[in-house]
């Protein structure tokens, strides 16, 4: 009987956790990729501007891509 109380604990454990890190897991995934995908570009971008210039044209870019569509 114990046994069996605890799996239903750690079910609704797992549920919880999972609703309270599932709107968290997209923003995570989405840096990673965003990262891996800028990063060859600020690279050689840094190499003809400064790297803080490169840093913020990457930015104003991606927002004009994710945002962008989501305004219309």
């Amino acid at each position: 009987m114990s046994n069996s109380f605890s799996i239903i604990l750690l079910t609704i454990f797992l549920i919880l956790s999972f609703l309270l890190v599932r709107s968290y897991l997209t923003g995570i995934l989405t840096a990673a990729i965003f990262a891996y995908v800028c990063f060859p570009i600020h690279h050689s971008l840094s190499k003809k501007i400064k790297p803080g210039l490169s840093a913020g044209i990457i930015v104003i870019a991606a927002l004009i891509i994710i945002i962008g569509p989501l305004a219309f």
